[in-house]
């Protein structure tokens, strides 16, 4: 069913069509998967780097607790400035017991609950806004401690949201100038066609000189041009020939006419004894049988191209044969001084078309 489908398609678009659609079609895939690539490069990127800044974070903030206490690191952040970083991060340390002994400005913006269940491992909230990552560590005095960080990525969100707009506008954008390109390309690739049916356009029976110049077109077109003009040299010789073979007929059947007209006309210009009518009839007959086998010599000429038309061949005395051709030429012989004589063996046989013998 869908063969069919498509059969009918290409059956109704044209060839313009169908190299515009194929070349849309692959400049938008190849478009499409660079776009995917290069934007699955980039939020990979931005995942290892964010990664990266929160281990930072972690192996100074851990750094820091094997050197000072926890009491001088909550103090330390409780009045620490806002540092100007595009990544924002939220860090906090407590006990084994779940108490916060220390936690940077504006933690309680963190759902931490959330990653109560991820203290060994690191991952997004289900929302997606926040990275948290906890390691666990132990003071010089032994007692255990976990630090928790929170990166926001809300930014980095934004910033990817935009990215996958301007995406996709470049891919909308692509895919036009594809469609336009397919098609100018397209045409001036169809052009050498266009031309080939002009030139089919022009030719007439009088007209036969126009040909294609193969040096001018690509060499896959100009094998098909040259193709082409092969095509037009034999039907000029084809012409040719058909007007050399209608002269021919025109001379030969003129001769036979005109000794008709004359028999005819010589016999009616007055009045004659029934020996001579018989004598003029006679001629006359010889005359149409004369016509009557260029007839059918031209008949055979005609069906000599078709190869279903063979000849019909039967066994022929040979002498019978000749003795006819002699009585037909007979009496032109006579009138030039030359006689004719038939001389075979008899029970001489030839397989042979009677009509085309005759």
């Amino acid at each position: 069913m869908y063969s069919k489908i498509v059969a009918r398609l290409r059956m109704r678009w044209s060839l313009l069509a169908w190299l515009t659609v194929w070349y849309t079609s692959l400049s938008i895939a190849l478009i499409a998967g660079a776009t995917a690539f290069s934007y699955w490069v980039l939020v990979s990127n931005l995942e290892r780097e964010d990664i990266e800044f929160v281990q930072s974070r972690l192996n100074e903030v851990e750094s820091r607790l094997q050197s000072d206490d926890v009491v001088a690191l909550s103090s330390t952040w409780a009045t620490a400035l806002d540092e100007p970083s595009p990544l924002r991060i939220l860090i906090r340390v407590r006990d084994n017991s779940g108490m916060v002994l220390a936690e940077t400005k504006g933690s309680d913006e963190v759902h931490w609950q959330s990653i109560s269940k991820i203290d060994s491992s690191d991952g997004e909230d289900p929302s997606g806004q926040w990275y948290f990552a906890t390691r666990k560590t132990a003071l010089p005095s032994g007692q255990s401690m976990v630090i928790q960080a929170a990166l926001d990525r809300r930014q980095e969100s934004q910033f990817l949201s935009r990215y996958r707009k301007q995406l996709f506008l470049v891919m909308f954008i692509a895919a036009v100038a594809s469609a336009v390109g397919g098609i100018v390309l397209a045409r001036r690739g169809l052009r050498p066609l266009v031309e080939l049916s002009s030139v089919a356009e022009r030719i007439e029976a009088t007209q036969m000189g126009e040909r294609l110049r193969p040096s001018e077109y690509a060499s896959e077109l100009a094998a098909v041009a040259k193709t082409f003009n092969g095509m037009l040299d034999r039907l000029q010789g084809s012409i040719q020939r058909l007007q050399q073979f209608s002269g021919d007929i025109a001379h030969e059947l003129r001769s036979p006419l005109h000794n008709l007209r004359g028999e005819v006309e010589v016999a009616l210009s007055k009045e004659r004894s029934g020996n001579d009518y018989r004598n003029t009839l006679g001629s006359c007959l010889e005359e149409t049988l004369r016509l009557s086998r260029l007839v059918e010599s031209l008949l055979f000429l005609a069906k000599s191209d078709r190869p279903q038309s063979a000849l019909i061949t039967e066994s022929l005395a040979l002498s019978e044969q000749l003795q006819t051709i002699k009585e037909f030429y007979e009496a032109a012989a006579e009138e030039a001084g030359i006689q004719l004589i038939v001389d075979s063996k008899a029970g001489l046989a030839i397989r042979a078309d009677p009509i085309q013998l005759s």
